[in-house]
Order: C-alpha cells, then sequence, then structure tokens
C-alpha cells in the first residue's frame, strides 16, 4: 500500500490504493483498517474506506459494521455505509438489513436501509416480506414496504400486487401499490396499465397513472396516448394527462399544449398551460405564440403565461401561481384527441432534459409475461 500510495499518481495511485486494500481487507481487515485510519482525509481515503468495506462485508459484516462507527468524517462515513449495506445484504441480507435499520433509527439516513432491503426483496421477496411484515408500524416499515414493491415488481409484479393490495395500511398500500406501476411499466406497459382500473381507491389510481404516464412516454408515447384516449373522463385521466403532457413536451411542445388542453379540471388546465406555455416561449417565441393565438386562451392564461415567462426555469411539471379563471368553451374530455408526433422543433436548446432511457434488459423469467392480471 505505501510503495503504491508513493509510486503513483492521479487515476493510476487510486486504483492502486482500492485494489491494495481489497487485497489487504480480504487477508487482515484489522490492519488494513488501521492503515486506512491513517491516511491523509482526501477523496481517495474516503473512496478506500468503501473498497475496505465493501471486502470486509463480505467476510464479518458485524466486525466491519463496529468500525465503521468510527469513522467520522461524514462523507467517509457516507460512502462506508452504502458500500457496506451494498456487500452485507447480498452475503447476509437479514442481518445486514437488521443492521442497516437500526443504523436509520439512530442517524435519520435511510441509504443504507432501503439499500439492504433492496437486495434481500431482489434475491428473495418472501422473507424480505417476513421482514417487512415483523417491523413496527412507522417510517421504518414505510420504507421498506416502498422498497419491497420496488424490488418485487421488477420480477413479479403479479405477486407484487396481490401482496399490495393486501396491505392494511392506506397510506402504505397506496404508496406500494404506485411503486408497483411505476417498476412495472418499464417493462410491460400495458400490463401495468390494466392492473390500474382494479385499484379501487381514487386518489391511488390517479397517483399510478401519473408513474405509469412518467414511464410509457419514453419508450411508447403513442401507445400512452392511445390508453389515455380510452379514459373516462376524471381526476385519473387528469392526473395521467397532465404527466404525458410534461414528459412529452420537450419532444413536441404543440402536442403536449394539445394534450393540456384536454384536462377536465379547469384549474388544473390552466395551471398546466401557463407552466408549458411559459417554458414554450423561452426557447420558441414565434411558434409559441402563434399556437396561443390560434386557440385563443384567455386574457387572464395569456398574462400568466407571460409573467412567468421571465422567471421559468424551462422545467414544466409544477407552478404554484394560483389558477387562472375556465375558458368559455373547452375541449370535450370524452372525446379523443387527436395526435400526430411531429420531428423535433429546430429550435430545441441543446441542453433540454430528456425523459429516463427505455431500460434494455428486461427482468429474467418474469413470472408475470404471460399472466392474468390481478382480480
Amino acid at each position: 500500500m505505501t510503495w503504491g500510495e508513493d509510486s503513483f499518481e492521479g487515476k493510476e495511485r487510486l486504483a492502486a490504493m482500492k485494489l491494495g486494500i481489497g487485497v489487504w481487507a480480504a487477508k487482515d481487515p484489522a490492519a488494513a483498517a488501521a492503515w486506512v485510519d491513517g491516511m491523509a482525509t482526501d477523496a481517495s481515503k474516503a473512496s478506500t474506506v468503501a473498497d475496505l468495506l465493501q471486502t470486509w462485508a463480505k467476510h464479518d459484516g458485524t466486525a466491519a459494521a463496529k468500525w465503521l462507527l468510527t469513522v467520522t468524517n461524514p462523507v467517509e462515513r457516507m460512502q462506508g455505509v452504502q458500500a457496506l449495506a451494498d456487500a452485507w445484504s447480498k452475503t447476509n441480507p437479514a442481518r445486514a438489513t437488521d443492521w442497516a435499520m437500526q443504523y436509520y433509527v439512530s442517524n435519520q439516513d435511510a441509504t443504507a436501509f432501503q439499500t439492504a432491503i433492496a437486495n434481500w426483496a431482489q434475491k428473495d421477496p418472501k422473507s424480505a416480506l417476513s421482514f417487512v411484515q415483523s417491523l413496527p408500524p412507522g417510517d421504518a416499515q414505510n420504507v421498506a414496504v416502498n422498497n419491497l414493491a420496488l424490488q418485487w415488481a421488477a420480477n413479479d409484479p403479479v405477486s407484487a400486487s396481490t401482496w399490495a393490495v393486501s396491505l392494511g395500511d392506506p397510506r402504505q398500500r397506496e404508496e406500494a401499490l404506485v411503486n408497483i406501476v411505476d417498476s412495472w411499466s418499464q417493462w410491460e406497459p400495458k400490463k401495468a396499465a390494466t392492473a390500474i382500473d382494479n385499484f379501487t381507491d381514487p386518489d391511488t389510481q390517479a397517483a399510478a397513472a401519473s408513474a405509469l404516464m412518467d414511464r410509457w412516454v419514453s419508450s411508447d408515447a403513442v401507445a400512452a396516448s392511445q390508453w389515455l384516449n380510452q379514459q373516462p373522463a376524471g381526476d385519473m385521466r387528469d392526473a395521467a394527462i397532465t404527466s404525458f403532457s410534461n414528459n412529452l413536451f420537450y419532444n413536441d411542445p404543440t402536442n403536449s399544449l394539445n394534450w393540456a388542453m384536454a384536462i377536465q379540471n379547469p384549474d388544473l388546465r390552466d395551471q398546466q398551460l401557463v407552466v408549458l406555455g411559459a417554458a414554450w416561449l423561452n426557447y420558441d417565441a414565434s411558434t409559441a405564440q402563434q399556437w396561443i393565438q390560434d386557440n385563443n386562451l384567455p386574457d387572464a392564461v395569456k398574462s400568466q403565461i407571460l409573467s412567468e415567462e421571465s422567471s421559468s426555469d424551462n422545467s414544466p411539471p409544477s407552478t404554484d401561481n394560483s389558477p387562472a379563471p375556465g375558458y368559455g368553451a373547452t375541449p370535450d374530455p370524452n372525446e379523443p384527441v387527436n395526435v400526430t408526433f411531429t420531428p423535433l422543433p429546430d429550435s430545441t436548446p441543446s441542453d433540454t432534459p430528456t425523459n429516463d432511457a427505455t431500460p434494455t434488459n428486461a427482468p429474467a423469467d418474469n413470472p408475470a409475461a404471460d399472466a392474468g392480471i390481478i382480480n
């Protein structure tokens, strides 16, 4: 380690330190930890702490966790906690998750707990479920439920959904179902959309539909719009349209605002038009102004769009302004929105935000691939 520290510089020095500490920690972790304690406090030390704990956790997670508590530097502690939780939960998920929960309760830092329960759920969801059910009601159990839902849904969304609908706590049930739809929609958005129809709570339906659109627009906006056109007017459809128009905006602002016009709730519709209109004016004023003129927006909404333009950060999802008065004549929310997706405008700035990338690898042996949707 001393030779590597003195003989190299830059990335080569860091690589030598990481390799050396991994070998040493596998043979004599206590001596390796003592050497790390004597390092200069810089980014290389924080990285070395993480590598030490990652190796140590595979052999003796309890001893590694005890040493971690002696690390006082917040950056080193943060990286170490994450590394320990990740490595330990892959070899002894029950013990690692229990430690991570205690760390969360003591330090109000849920990072390790989220990592540990997620790894456990991915490896053995039924055992992870038993652990979650044994937790006392509270924030720790809520965090565990949410992460279990996400990971379980990635491998078996039907079983995860069946479990989620059985949860007695309304908040946990809603958040779990939304997380399941969010995870499921990355791989099978059509089945995730069908599952939403089985949710009985209106708020859960609306939140899940919004999460569905966040994912679906980035992979197949046409299919997502076809599903939207089949939904009845109401809060769920409005929430889905809001999310759809937000995610479509930077690729096709015209159709994004056309969809926003179909929101039934006048307050929500006007708020969405103000946010999107102001963002559009900021990078393609002429096209935006022409659209506003062609659609004969109320003066109050136009004024809000113009007042927001100067302070807009080009982020369409939300606004704190009071909603403008409704329209005299609005699109019928029961009528399909005719959408022809157009090429990206030439005036779109090069640094516009992009949607999440479509996953390239579906979960292996997904039992939900040919299964029916939950009753």
